[in-house]
């Protein structure tokens, strides 16, 4: 019964243009026995033709906008296949609508621990640094001899300056990167050979997280104030990813040296 009625429903527009071309047939014939040997009235042979030819009709119009409708649905699956399809192939992989989401996920923190490489660009605030999780996957890094670096604001670099310029209210840069460098390197199991790090003079543009794996960008506001950020995947291996690693290097190069820790 399911069978036959969807089968119905995938040719309505063929029954009804067969059932309308056949009630004109069956007028036709009706209306030439009529003349020839059956007396009908006139008006059921004009009403029979008249229904067929509403039906074939009706069948004709419904297989024209069953056939528009299905390339406008064609057309709209492909352009959003393609949409998606052109996002993955620059790399972007995974996205989170507020950046302070990242981290939260388990697999994302064994990712960060046994990555060969973890570089975090970053300005001043040490929530990441200080969360006891974060500290645990830094702690086993270090543990494992497993390279680190972190880029911070440099408190007497020309970007903490423009931010003091703008920004009466700005916090104690210095005292918040001296917390930073304290609870990194405090770490225990030797961890300032394997903990580099390096103070930029910039205003960076999108804070990062990157392995040999993956990047996360999380992007800067460009207006003051205090509001909801994304963070975005992008995977190894992807145009993305080449042009933000580039940038993350260039950064390091242009970093300060490594502070002694001793």
């Amino acid at each position: 019964m399911k069978k036959t009625s969807h089968w119905m429903y995938q040719n309505g527009a063929l029954i009804l243009a067969v059932v309308g071309l056949g009630l004109i047939v069956v007028a036709f014939i009706v209306a030439q026995l009529s003349d020839d040997k059956i007396s009908l009235p006139r008006l059921f042979t004009d009403s029979l033709s008249n229904i067929g030819e509403l039906f074939l009709i009706a069948g004709v119009l419904q297989w024209m906008f069953d056939h528009r409708m299905r390339e406008e649905m064609i057309r709209e699956i492909v352009s959003q296949v393609s949409g998606s399809t052109h996002i993955h192939d620059l790399g972007i992989v995974d996205c989170y609508k507020d950046s302070r989401k990242l981290g939260h996920q388990p697999e994302q923190i064994e990712e960060w621990k046994k990555s060969e490489k973890l570089i975090i660009g970053a300005h001043y605030t040490d929530d990441f640094f200080s969360n006891p999780t974060n500290l645990s996957m830094f702690e086993e890094r270090c543990k494992t001899g497993r390279a680190t670096t972190v880029l911070i604001s440099d408190p007497n670099g020309f970007g903490v300056e423009y931010l003091h310029k703008i920004d009466s209210e700005l916090p104690n840069v210095e005292e918040k990167v001296n917390r930073i460098i304290r609870l990194l390197t405090s770490l225990p199991h030797n961890c300032t050979t394997h903990m580099e790090i390096r103070l930029h003079s910039y205003v960076l543009r999108y804070l990062f997280l990157a392995t040999e794996k993956s990047i996360w960008i999380v992007p800067m506001l460009n207006s003051k104030g205090h509001a909801s950020v994304p963070a975005i995947q992008i995977c190894h291996d992807s145009p993305l990813y080449t042009i933000f690693y580039d940038d993350i290097q260039r950064l390091i190069q242009q970093a300060v040296p490594p502070i002694s820790t001793t």
